[in-house]
């Protein structure tokens, strides 16, 4: 793979990181999330 190709394919690549980080960050910053986690925790407990 020659140096251009490289550059190009490592760009898409980034793009696609953040991409996914983004959805990650809106999941996590949603309340839906929290609640799910804090049901998961306090369902831990009660074992």
């Amino acid at each position: 793979m020659n140096k251009r190709m490289q550059k190009k394919v490592e760009k898409q690549q980034k793009q696609q990181l953040s991409a996914i980080l983004d959805k990650l960050i809106t999941l996590v910053r949603s309340d839906k999330c929290w609640l799910l986690i804090k049901q998961n925790k306090s369902a831990d407990y009660g074992r």
